[in-house]
This record gives structure tokens, sequence and C-alpha cells, in this order.
């Protein structure tokens, strides 16, 4: 496949090879080729944690 993509998406370790800055490429490449398709999808689970791990980061003192 490829060194960030496995059977089941991307891998990596959080942080070091998978950062904000790739997420971000990542899913900008994805809804450009996706909405030639039409094919809306969501994945939340993971991205949520992430996002809201960054938010709280922000927040703190």
């Amino acid at each position: 496949m490829g060194r960030l993509f496995g059977t089941d998406g991307v891998r990596g370790v959080a942080n070091r090879e998978l950062t904000a800055e790739l997420a971000l490429a990542l899913g900008a490449a994805a809804a450009r080729r996706l909405s030639r398709s039409g094919a809306p999808g969501r994945q939340f689970a993971v991205l949520g944690h992430f996002l809201g791990q960054q938010r709280r980061d922000a927040d703190a003192p």
C-alpha cells in the first residue's frame, strides 16, 4: 500500500507521522475527490476526539 495507508485507512503515530496538517490535507484531498462523485461520508470517532483535545489544549492556561 504505502507508508501511511494500511488496509483500513491511514496509519501512523499521532502527532508524529499523523499531524493535524496531514489530516487537513488528506481530508481536503478526499473532499475534492468525493465531491466529484457526490458520495458524502463521515468518520467522527477518532477525528472528534483529536479535535476536542486540540480545543482543550488551546483553551488551557
